[in-house]
């Protein structure tokens, strides 16, 4: 009924709620909107838009029509990829989102790769947390998502697992428990322990772990960033309860000691899409990239195991 620029229009307003950021982001002409908002009213014969002073919002009619327009938008976009990819295999656009610590870990050392065998690709990387980037998933939005997780939270999507990254303890090299063992986790009890927020999967692991060993840990510190929780370490400020990804590469210089603590149920880093996405040649090629490169990284872990036994 309505053209794709006009579903795009639709949409637009819908995120913006403003013609003047609509026309920028659709690089049209505001007079452009306001004639395709008109011409979608008269064929329709209903209301789609409300005004609200500057801001243009849709009304309820408009709304329902949102998720058929974002379907259509969705269905045009793959149509696009995959005429794309079958002209030129390496050519074309995706998209990848990245969980938090697989973009400040993985993806900087992948990167030199992927656009060694990909150099005319139109390649975004987008940062968001596991719960987002699968919704995105869900709604066609990227291409493929990288994500860490149990397998019993995804079968909802198409998974590929890549690399198990356990929870433990972080210590600095120079710390007094360092080198010692972790079967009386009550000698703990005194030091600090920085967290995440209460809702990470570390913090929770780590309050499983207590309640098993029966233990209150007396100073805890909340830091939101993993980052500034590697930093604390570093400076040997005190323990910390991270995965073993995101110390990946101060384990490997020798500055970090991680011990598991729970090792039964390990999470693992998956590589996923919509289960009724058609991949593209290009979309296969990447995936077995990754696929390799992080197959190296689980074969030098396994190495280093082996080694340390």
């Amino acid at each position: 009924m309505f053209t794709l620029q006009q579903y795009e229009i639709l949409l637009s307003i819908y995120q913006t709620g403003q013609l003047t950021k609509v026309a920028k982001q659709l690089q049209l002409s505001q007079p452009t909107i306001t004639f395709h908002i008109k011409k979608m009213e008269q064929k329709s014969n209903l209301a789609l838009f409300e005004y609200h002073g500057r801001r243009t919002t849709l009304s309820s009619t408009g709304r329902a029509l949102l998720p058929y327009a974002q379907q259509i938008l969705q269905i045009h976009n793959q149509t696009k990829q995959i005429i794309q990819d079958i002209q030129h295999e390496k050519q074309g656009s995706i998209i990848i989102g990245a969980s938090n610590t697989v973009a400040n870990t993985i993806i900087p050392s992948t990167l030199p790769k992927i656009f060694a065998q990909f150099p005319d690709i139109d390649l975004s990387i987008l940062k968001y947390n596991t719960r987002t980037i699968r919704q995105l998933v869900h709604d066609f939005t990227i291409d493929i998502g990288i994500i860490i997780a149990h397998k019993e939270d995804i079968e909802d999507v198409a998974a590929i697992p890549i690399k198990e990254d356990p929870i433990g303890i972080a210590i600095n090299v120079h710390h007094p428990f360092a080198h010692y063992p972790l079967h009386d986790p009550s000698v703990l009890v005194n030091e600090r322990f920085l967290l995440r927020d209460q809702h990470s999967t570390s913090t929770k692991t780590f309050r499983s772990w207590c309640q098993k060993a029966n233990i209150t840990c007396r100073y805890e510190t909340e830091i939101q960033s993993a980052e500034a929780i590697k930093k604390a370490l570093l400076t040997n400020s005190g323990i910390a309860v991270v995965s073993r990804l995101s110390i990946e590469e101060e384990i490997k210089s020798g500055l970090l000691i991680f011990k598991e603590i729970e090792a039964k149920n390990r999470r693992s880093v998956y590589l996923i899409h919509h289960p009724q996405r058609r991949l593209s040649p290009l979309q296969q090629s990447m995936i077995a990239l990754i696929q390799a490169m992080w197959g190296d990284y689980q074969k030098e872990d396994e190495t280093t195991s082996t080694q340390s036994e």
